[in-house]
């Protein structure tokens, strides 16, 4: 990993439900990390990757950003994550497109933003999301994100529009008239206190004074811990201390029921980590007797998948259970599978059926995997049925597209249709993010039947020109 700039290092690392490292590529540095199953990346400036422990399969999640310097998850599945200077808060898409200096929208454009840019400083790093219940109603699932130039800790709230999330800048959470209180990180405990790291320094920056500047701080830091004091409420809700480290498969399993998600997701990695295979046949034996709260039914899939033991009647059951939110998780195991079989399909066009938005954003990835015709035929009709304001997911649809245009088969079918203009304009779109003379072709008979706009036909025909081959 590059570090000449040691202001934009690799930071944040943090295990995903699936058990992956996510981590975030910072500013100006140049990286060429590789894995022992000889996979490599080429991470220049601003990225996001993630690897398996084992040190084996690495993959970039997003391309693009400045200097993106902290991540978090949420009960969804979403990851979320801040950048110093292009957005203050982010839902990331895998294998979207993100801004950086400099850098032209092309092909399927931008990935959407969950803020954009406002009164914050370019200087935020680090972010955590509160999902405990120990906290005011009103600070429950907001985001906390530092401001090491303005000594601040923001607060923002957020709402779903759809599938996408929409996030509201709210009082500040934390400011000082210590101008030294520099909050390089902020994390949710879990004790369901918020933890910040507080660099604690009279020089922040690097490009305003020398390195070596006798006012720079080498000596102090501090770590902040702020709780909300309602000794009623924390009394009822107050944690047994445990040691989960060695705790048993019973505890944990009690553990799950917990409501903080970063304390949940430490008992994942402990029974998929430690207690491993003799955590098997215990977990199938609860799923078989269907006694499972939503948390215990989410995590035990996730432990199972982990384990390489979720068997495919498990897994079934839960496309079609009552929670969204089981049904949700379900699908983003089904994503993550290596090679997904014919039923995916089935259950990729059930799922874009569902009533909530999430399952069906999840659906869209699934079907995108695929790389089959029918997957793209069905992904068409639901595409052109995606409000203008769910900005997420009508994403969601063009990057799904685009992925199974990277398929030649699926290309042919595509040729040998003929399209309605709102379909043709959504295939269009897609293949705007394909460098190769099939896509070109497509775009030549969009201009050519005169189904465009004038900025379509100028991003079209400058495409075309690029790619179309010449004998054609």
């Amino acid at each position: 990993f590059g570090h000449k700039d040691t202001h934009g290092m690799v930071n944040n690392l943090m295990r995903g439900y699936d058990g992956w490292v996510y981590v975030c590529h910072g500013f100006s540095n140049t990286s060429n990390p590789f894995g022992t199953d000889g996979s490599q990346l080429s991470l220049t400036s601003g990225n996001t990757f993630r690897f398996k422990t084992d040190g084996t399969q690495l993959q970039q999640t997003t391309f693009g950003r400045v200097n993106p310097f902290g991540q978090t998850l949420d009960e969804w599945g979403y990851l979320y994550s801040i950048d110093c200077h292009t957005s203050p808060l982010y839902q990331l898409i895998e294998g979207g497109d993100y801004p950086h200096f400099g850098k032209i929208e092309k092909g399927i454009g931008f990935a959407p933003v969950m803020k954009p840019q406002g009164t914050e400083a370019t200087a935020i790093s680090g972010i955590a999301y509160y999902s405990d219940v120990l906290f005011p109603q009103a600070y429950q699932k907001n985001f906390f994100v530092g401001d090491v130039v303005k000594s601040r800790v923001y607060r923002y709230s957020s709402q779903f529009k759809g599938a996408s999330p929409v996030a509201k800048l709210e009082e500040d959470f934390l400011t000082t008239d210590d101008p030294w209180f520099r909050p390089v990180d902020v994390k949710l405990g879990p004790d369901g206190a918020i933890y910040i790291a507080d660099f604690y320094n009279r020089i922040i920056g690097h490009y305003e004074v020398p390195l070596d500047h006798p006012g720079r701080d080498r000596m102090r830091g501090r770590i902040w811990r702020i709780s909300y004091d309602d000794t009623k409420k924390n009394k009822l809700q107050k944690q047994k201390k445990t040691d989960w480290s060695k705790a048993s498969i019973a505890v944990l399993w009690e553990g799950l029921n917990t409501q903080n998600l970063e304390l949940r997701m430490q008992l994942i990695n402990e029974l998929s980590d430690r207690v491993g295979g003799a955590a098997v046949a215990p977990l199938k034996n609860i799923f078989a007797k269907n006694k499972l709260t939503t948390s215990q039914y989410v995590s035990g899939l996730w432990v199972l998948y982990r384990l390489n033991a979720l068997d495919e009647t498990t897994l079934t059951t839960a496309f079609t259970h009552v929670d969204p939110l089981i049904r949700t998780h379900a699908l983003r195991i089904l994503k993550s599978e290596n090679k997904l079989k014919l039923n995916a399909y089935l259950h990729g066009i059930q799922a874009l059926r569902d009533p909530v938005s999430h399952v069906q954003r999840v659906a869209v990835q699934v079907l995108g995997a695929l790389k089959a015709p029918q997957a793209l035929t069905a992904l068409l009709n639901f595409g052109i049925q995606v409000p203008k304001q769910d900005d997420h997911l009508a994403y969601e649809v063009r990057l799904a597209l685009r992925e199974l245009l990277k398929n030649e088969q699926v290309v042919a079918f595509v040729n040998n249709q003929s399209w309605d203009i709102l379909k043709g304009n959504l295939l269009a779109h897609s293949f705007m993010g394909i460098d190769k003379p099939s896509g070109a072709l497509f775009l030549y008979n969009q201009v050519k039947a005169g189904n465009t706009t004038p900025v379509q036909l100028l991003q079209y025909t400058s495409h075309i020109a690029r790619f179309l081959q010449e004998n054609q």
